[in-house]
């Protein structure tokens, strides 16, 4: 009996060393956890506090030059797909925003507009008859991490000195981009050859049918921020970075023989220097600008632009204007196919990217030879593909966020705050008048002006923030 007791103590003994084992086994992975948490919630309010930059607004930067000029397209950066370098990226700042953000943000006035509008896409995807097509699959592959993107902006950025560095890091990174475009465009690459004529690319873009607009409209997009740079500072660094950032993003519009982008670009200008421009001493700098920079532009190019100005006989007409010509009124024909597609499937349209093979079945013929395109407009691709109801929800989320904007201008005090309404305002008039040439629904570019726009929105209104060191241009309270 003896023998039999003392095996239970010692049994009773090697039961209680394993669950003490384990027990502190278990306590250990659970401060490894917590530790790693603290770790990057500490570095995180460290950079903030020493720097004035957080970790979360240094990564939406990095994810801003992700989405803006396509690094992985570069064959000396392609292994950045290899690494799966976005799926780090988008997943580091998820954990961060959802330690540090302020999720009540992603309820805020335009979120849920901007989430139904996902919703009726994903529904009209779901329903639609062919939902496999090459458009169609590439909506459903990428189209979710945009609104993620849109939800980290909202959630990440929470003062507007962030949302300013934001404005910043897109002039740099565009400007940067350009630079090394035309850096390897005047060593005769980064072009390509359409319509007649030599057209300047992004280096990295791969080419393509699309790729000189492509390269003109984000050069347009970027060029209120570059405004907004020179204005709100007096850093001669930061004024001479925002003045060159549109001086080379008007050139590199000029090269891409975007005729689209160049007509926007122009309305652009006169927009925001209406009040200086009939100034004597402007006016004749202007004049002699344009005298010494027109003759030095390649001839193909001069042609282009002066075709929108005259008109041409039968006799001097080239193939290329036909050609060009041709483009033009296909953008027109886009916004009344696009109509027309609406009306067949009004509720859900066609589904996301499948307006060019609805084209092709129900409007074109088989004997005319035609092949449908993209209907190359954003007002027709809308309900044609999601439907007269989306498009009511896309207005209401484009006239919601320019008429808030406006509204902060007139009831903010702060300099700054105004000035970046007046550049998210112009963002937003420049992205629009694109669409009437391009379809741009799915664009990432949208989601990043709805989400600054929700995201100064959210940010309250009496939390202090630091002034502009200059006084701004009364443009501001003009528009």
């Amino acid at each position: 009996m003896s023998h039999s007791r003392g095996s239970l103590r010692e049994q009773d003994v090697w039961f209680a060393e394993r669950t003490t084992t384990l027990i502190d086994s278990l306590f250990l992975c659970l401060n490894r956890r917590f530790a790693i948490v603290a770790i990057v919630t500490d570095l995180q309010q460290d950079v903030s506090a020493r720097r004035g930059i957080d970790l979360i607004t240094a990564l939406v930067m990095v994810y801003l030059a992700w989405f803006l000029v396509t690094p992985y397209g570069s064959a000396k950066l392609s292994f950045l797909l290899e690494m799966r370098f976005e799926k780090i990226l988008a997943g580091s700042l998820i954990v961060l925003v959802l330690l540090n953000g302020k999720l009540s943000n992603l309820f805020r006035p335009s979120a849920p507009l901007l989430y139904l509008l996902f919703l009726v896409m994903l529904v009209s995807h779901l329903t639609a008859d062919s939902n496999d097509t090459y458009h169609g699959l590439k909506w459903r592959e990428f189209y979710w991490k945009k609104v993620v993107f849109f939800m980290i902006i909202v959630a990440g950025l929470r003062t507007r000195q962030n949302i300013r560095r934001c404005f910043f890091a897109i002039t740099a990174i565009v400007l940067f981009y350009e630079l090394y475009s035309w850096f390897d465009f005047l060593r005769g690459g980064s072009y390509v050859y359409q319509q007649g004529l030599k057209r300047m690319i992004g280096t990295w873009s791969r080419g393509g049918y699309g790729a000189a607009n492509g390269f003109a409209v984000l050069a347009a997009f970027a060029m209120p921020f570059a405004v907004f740079m020179y204005r709100s500072t007096d850093r001669t660094l930061l004024r001479a970075t925002g003045g060159t950032a549109y001086v080379v993003a008007v050139m590199s519009i000029v090269y891409s023989g975007t005729r689209g982008a160049m007509l926007i670009a122009g309305l652009y200008f006169m927009f925001v220097f209406r009040r200086l421009i009939f100034r004597p001493r402007l006016f004749i700098s202007a004049l002699v600008m344009f005298a010494v920079a027109i003759p030095t532009l390649p001839e193909t190019i001069k042609h282009r632009y002066t075709a929108l100005l005259f008109d041409f006989t039968a006799e001097d007409e080239l193939g290329t204007d036909r050609l060009a010509t041709t483009s033009a009124k296909a953008r027109l024909t886009g916004l009344t196919d696009g109509f027309k597609l609406g009306q067949m499937r009004p509720v859900t349209g066609f589904g996301p990217g499948a307006s060019p093979a609805a084209r092709q079945r129900f409007l074109f013929t088989a004997e005319s030879g035609e092949w449908a395109q993209q209907l190359h407009n954003l007002y027709g691709q809308i309900p044609a593909e999601i439907g007269f109801p989306g498009f009511v929800i896309w207005l209401a989320l484009f006239f919601s966020s320019v008429l808030a904007l406006r509204n902060m201008i007139g009831d903010s005090t702060d300099r700054q705050t105004k000035l970046m309404c007046a550049t998210l305002i112009s963002a937003l008039l420049i992205w629009a008048a694109y669409g009437m040439v391009s379809h741009t629904l799915y664009d990432v570019r949208w989601i990043m002006l709805f989400a600054f726009t929700t995201a100064l929105r959210s940010i309250d209104s009496n939390h202090t923030q630091p002034h502009l060191e200059s006084e701004l241009d009364s443009d501001c309270d003009s528009l």
